[in-house]
């Protein structure tokens, strides 16, 4: 059993993967932590050494190497890479969905932690909405909406499949 999560930086998928998991008695992992475990730095750090196409480079690894098993969260931009895309065409992939008046609220919460979040964020989001549509097969809003109430959908959408 696998599921990813796709989504905005800040849309909730490390915070709602972890409960949906643990509802599913199953692993999560955290792309972004696996990538930082691999590299022996932190994302800001790989983004400062080798740029955005390293960190993507390394994003598609981690991808295509971890265990098809538990519950999946992806980073932000993962499906900017047309070889991510067709990684996850055909897989149980929720996007989870939200506002960038919400993303900005919760980056205010932990500042300086998203290399990418100091440009046009709705530029960027506008850019990333049609991808994520494209390789979700289930969508759901998390703007106005607790964690527990995102991974009820998500819980209910999956176990009806």
């Amino acid at each position: 059993m696998v599921l990813y999560l796709i989504g905005f930086m800040a849309a909730g998928k490390t915070t709602v993967g972890k409960l949906l998991a643990e509802r599913l008695g199953v692993p999560f992992t955290d792309l972004d932590q696996v990538i930082e475990e691999t590299a022996g730095i932190s994302i800001p750090e790989i983004f400062s050494q080798e740029g955005e196409a390293g960190f993507r480079k390394r994003e598609t690894e981690a991808l295509i190497s971890t265990s098809a098993k538990g519950v999946i969260s992806t980073g932000g931009g993962c499906i900017t890479s047309l070889k991510n895309r067709e990684f996850l065409k055909g897989k149980p992939v929720v996007y989870l969905q939200t506002t960038i008046d919400e993303v900005k609220n919760r980056l205010s919460r932990v500042p300086g932690q998203r290399p990418l979040a100091t440009g046009d964020l709705q530029m960027l989001l506008n850019e990333r909405e049609p991808l994520y549509k494209a390789v979700a097969k289930y969508i759901v809003q998390t703007t106005g909406k607790t964690a527990e109430a995102v991974t009820e959908e998500v819980y209910q959408w999956f176990m009806s499949m």
